[in-house]
């Protein structure tokens, strides 16, 4: 327990107010803000924080306790150009806020926080790290003055104040209520120990101020010249601290109204002085000589502060604007010669500051190498140089360094010529200029061309042609120019560098090619080349073949000369090979065969091939099925023919006088009798060829019987349901009728309806064949019956208890039942569904008496027919 104590007093606590705003008649809202070192090792803000509410006796009446709203770190820059902050000043800033109600306006208050501890290197305490706080806000009589609000300082004061530098802080306060306000310097107070750092609740007003170690006291909280002081009446905070450390200082605002004074709000703070870097010393970069020499136009570099504002003077005596405002100076003087150069920082401020620098613009000296030439002498490279720049020739000596591979090592002057490199590779020269102002220097870095490295890519196909796509391979080389060695001819250079040259004639031909490079000089190599005419046998295309009775005439075509050596291979034929220009060959079974034709000239040898296609011929075959039935009979026909190939032609002859061109069919007889069928195939591509089977008789269509029967009468009235049946149909053998649920073997009869309703009637008939036919009809019912009973009991006893009319051949019913005053009590559409005396939907039962019906029925030709009456309703 003793270390959570000594924990949470850790010192950390630099400051803190509390104000309130009155909401209504005992009602607040309270804000405190406190102040904590974030770079110290004390506890944080309390969460919660206990604040006491004391009554105008001192008596405690109520805790409060409240969490921070916000914790946010304050900022603690300086508004000052001319100053810098050390970064060891960090401060937070916890915020809580709470509300008061209840309380008795007849009396005042004191809301109370206490809390241990601040820095033990506070200066102006005695032994500070022991004190603690007392932030104390009074509430007036609200019977006196009202709904009152406190002041509230507007501005959070600087953390930090740099010693020596003027301090001017608006420290003025806000108050809602329009009071007076007077400000001045006050002593805090003390509050909370270390042994209780957080009472819970704070102890009893009043309560002591802090003690102040000499020679602090409230009024001259820490050492100045002038020391630190407000305005009564603006709040203006100002003074000079002139001593580095920490400082606790109070300010206290007091409420007035009508001379009555009625609150005091104080702000106990910390301040720290501390030197605070100079932010405005005025600095300018050394110029550099060679800054000097190039050009009018300088550039002068600033180093100071870039926070900072800034004027340049650049000292030209012939310009009243040589001024300028930006971080770095640049200026283009007149000529050269002597110039003060002036920058002041920060002008029109205390903390402004000015540097001169004074420099010497000599002559414009710049220099560089530019190669003028080169030349091939001998076979050797040779180079020229040339200064150049911007220097003074009279005033200026030249110098030149050209390196120990060099013909010339060193040299003087603006030109040099005629300078050659024992090795390729890279070089380096240098010049150097020399005047009675500036010196200068140039470089350049020459790279020495290695000679050209070439080869003519020597011939590896002969008897081509006299056309050839010549190719080489080099290095160092952009420039080529081949003589293709024809005598006597303009025509035979080329400057490509991989041309294509025609020869005009066959023989050995010696082909030369010169190259250069860009810096190094021509090289020249040879090549043979033997040149003759295209030799490339060809064997033209050979159309496939059908094998019976295949001849083939062959022609050696392609590019040879008269005279050239020829040899034919033939597979599978004969005779098997031959050295004619056309022989002539057959083919000794189908398949696919090679030729090969060799031709020789000119010590070369070619060879073509050629695959040639013998196909087997077509063949015609296919099955059908069935090959008997009835007519009319569907018979399917399958093509089982033989072909190779891919474009083929068919068609079919079904012996009836039809045609059709199909792979395979399917082909209905309509009329009976016995058919010749042939199918015909065409080979359109390969093997051009036909054939074709006929099938004689091979398929037999058995006639059929043709199905038909009347019947009378055409309406069956139900008074008298009899039917006639008459059979109508021709070749038949056998009937057999079906209707009225029954199966019926006669072919002509008469039948008494079982089922009287309108319904279908179907005949089959078979022949001694065993073909079968049928044929549908219809029976249609006219009139009906209807029977309605003229009394009914609905007792229970279960006779007569429901009155239901009784109908034959009715497809529709309709029944109302109205009572004796004209009202209906029951309704229904269901012929099978009877009236059981309940009316108005069950709800009860209907008296003993005379009921009317209307009842309305539909007959199978859909006529109407209405009834009406009475039943009689016994119970």
């Amino acid at each position: 327990m003793m270390s959570f104590v000594r924990e949470a007093s850790a010192e950390h606590i630099i400051g803190g107010e509390m104000y309130y705003a009155c909401i209504g008649p005992g009602q607040y809202v309270f804000t405190m803000k406190l102040w904590r070192d974030c770079n110290s090792t004390g506890a944080n803000f309390d969460n919660p924080a206990s604040f006491g509410i004391f009554n105008e006796s001192g008596l405690l009446v109520q805790t409060v306790s409240a969490s921070t709203s916000s914790v946010v770190f304050v900022n603690t820059n300086l508004d000052s150009p001319c100053l810098a902050i050390p970064p060891n000043i960090c401060v937070q800033e916890g915020t809580y806020t709470f509300n008061l109600n209840g309380l008795n306006p007849n009396i005042s208050y004191s809301v109370v926080y206490q809390r241990c501890c601040r820095n033990q290197t506070i200066q102006n305490l005695v032994n500070p790290g022991a004190q603690g706080l007392t932030i104390q806000a009074t509430i007036p009589v609200f019977s006196n003055v009202g709904c009152n609000s406190s002041p509230s300082f507007n501005n959070f004061p600087p953390p930090v104040l740099c010693s020596n530098a003027p301090l001017v802080f608006d420290h003025s306060a806000t108050d809602s209520d329009g009071d007076s306000l007077v400000y001045s310097l006050c002593a805090p107070y003390i509050g909370a120990s270390q042994a209780d750092p957080m009472p819970v609740p704070p102890s009893n007003p009043p309560y002591a101020q802090v003690l102040w170690s000499n020679p602090f006291s409230s009024a001259a909280p820490l050492a100045g010249n002038p020391g630190l002081s407000i305005n009564p009446q603006t709040g203006l905070l100002t003074g000079t601290p002139t001593q580095l450390g920490q400082y606790v200082v109070g300010v206290c605002v007091e409420e007035w109204r009508n001379g009555q004074l009625l609150s005091t709000n104080t702000r106990d703070f910390q301040f720290n002085v501390a030197f605070c870097e100079p932010l405005t010393e005025a600095l300018i970069a050394e110029p550099q000589l060679q800054d000097l020499c190039q050009s009018l136009n300088v550039t002068f570099f600033n180093l100071s502060n870039p926070t900072n504002t800034f004027v340049w003077d650049f000292g030209d005596p012939t310009n009243d604007n040589d001024q300028s405002t930006d971080y770095h100076g640049n200026y283009t003087f007149p000529d050269t010669g002597n110039y003060t150069i002036t920058l002041i920082t920060n002008p029109g401020f205390f903390c402004s500051d000015t540097t001169e620098v004074d420099v010497v613009l000599g002559y414009q000296s710049q220099i560089g190498i530019l190669l003028t030439g080169f030349e091939c002498v001998n076979g050797l490279q040779q180079y020229s140089f040339e200064a150049v720049g911007e220097f003074d020739p009279a005033q200026s000596t030249v110098i030149w360094t050209f390196g120990a591979n060099a013909s010339i090592s060193t040299a003087t002057g603006a030109i040099v010529e005629g300078v050659s490199y024992s090795e390729p590779g890279p070089q380096v020269i240098n010049i150097a200029l020399l005047n009675n102002a500036c010196s200068g220097a140039g470089v350049l870095n020459l790279n020495v061309v290695p000679p050209p490295e070439i080869t003519i890519t020597p011939q590896s196909n002969f008897c081509t042609g006299l056309s050839h796509n010549f190719t080489q391979t080099s290095s160092f080389a952009n420039q080529y120019l081949w003589n293709f060695g024809v005598p006597g001819s303009d025509g035979t250079q080329s400057t490509l560098p991989n041309p294509n040259f025609v020869f005009p004639a066959p023989g050995q031909y010696t082909v030369s090619l010169t190259v250069q490079g860009a810096g190094n000089c021509p090289i020249t190599v040879f090549e043979e080349f033997d040149m003759q005419y295209l030799l490339a046998p060809e064997i033209p295309s050979v159309p496939t073949l059908c094998f019976e009775n295949n001849s083939l005439s062959l022609q050696a075509g392609g590019s040879f000369q008269p005279g050239a050596s020829l040899v034919w291979n033939f597979e599978n034929a004969t005779p098997p090979m031959s050295t004619l220009l056309n022989p002539q060959i057959t083919f000794l079974q189908p398949g696919t065969h090679l030729l090969t034709l060799a031709i020789s000239e000119n010590g070369c040898t070619r060879f073509a091939e050629k695959l040639v296609n013998v196909h087997a011929n077509p063949f015609a075959e296919f099955i059908a099925f069935p090959l008997e039935g009835c007519a009319p009979l569907t018979v399917t026909f399958k093509n089982e023919s033989f072909t190779q190939s891919s474009s083929v032609s068919y068609e079919w002859n079904y012996g009836d006088g039809n045609t059709q061109n199909a792979i395979s069919t399917t082909y209905e007889y309509e009329e009976p009798g016995v058919y010749s069928v042939t199918l015909f195939l065409e080979n359109l591509n390969g093997c051009i060829d036909t054939d074709f089977i006929s099938k004689p008789n091979l398929i037999n269509v058995l006639p059929s019987p043709k199905a038909s029967f009347s019947t009378s009468p055409e309406k069956v009235s139900v008074v008298d349901p009899v039917v006639t049946v008459t059979d109508l149909s021709t070749g038949n053998t056998e009937c057999s009728f079906l209707f009225d649920n029954t199966l019926f073997t006669e072919c002509n009869f008469s039948h008494l309806l079982q089922n009287i309703m309108p319904q279908p009637i179907t005949l089959s008939v078979v022949n001694e064949f065993g073909c079968t036919a049928s044929a549908e009809g219809m029976i249609y019912v006219t009139n009906h019956l209807i029977f309605v009973p003229n009394s009914f009991s609905p007792n229970g006893d279960g006779v007569n208890d429901i009155f239901i009319p009784i109908t034959t051949a009715v497809v529709k019913f309709e029944m109302h039942i109205i009572d004796r005053w004209g009202r209906e009590v029951y309704s229904s559409d269901d012929v099978t569904r009877g009236w059981d005396g309940a009316i108005n939907g069950g709800n009860y039962y209907g008296e003993s008496g005379i009921y009317q019906y209307l009842i309305r029925v539909t007959d199978y030709l859909n006529w109407n027919f209405d009834y009406t009456g009475t039943v009689t309703l016994l119970r």
